[in-house]
This record gives C-alpha cells, sequence and structure tokens, in this order.
C-alpha cells in the first residue's frame, strides 16, 4: 500500500490481496513481489495504465532510497 500511494495518492482506499488491487471493485492492477527487495512490481490497467510509467520512474529514486520522490 505504502508503493501505491506514491504512484497514485487516491489509492489509500484500495484493496490488496491475491496477486490484485481493487479500487471501488475494480481490478485496476496485479501485482508480483520482487525477489530481492520488499518492493512490488505493479501492471495497471485501464485508465491507471499510465501509473506503469510512473512506477518505472519512482521506483528506481524508491530502491536508491530517495526520500524526495515526486509523482
Amino acid at each position: 500500500m505504502y508503493f501505491l500511494y506514491h504512484y497514485h495518492q487516491d489509492f489509500d482506499e484500495c484493496q490488496m490481496g491475491d496477486g490484485e488491487v481493487t479500487f471501488h471493485g475494480k481490478v485496476v492492477a496485479k501485482y508480483v513481489w520482487d525477489g530481492d527487495t520488499d518492493i512490488p512490481t505493479f501492471v495497471f490497467y485501464g485508465r491507471f495504465e499510465y501509473l506503469n510509467q510512473v512506477q518505472d520512474r519512482l521506483k528506481k529514486q524508491v530502491l536508491e532510497g530517495d526520500k524526495g520522490w515526486k509523482s
């Protein structure tokens, strides 16, 4: 949930489970846990598909420990 919030602030209302993210009752993403980190990788769908690019940009900063990320 922590990472989802940084990719999109409205996702503080989402649910995660069984490899899926639901937002207002709709599946908006699937996720897998990276083997080397505790950071999940998401594949976003539909109107949230643009977040795949946001994740690509921010994930590197997260892994480097940069506290000043911007979404």
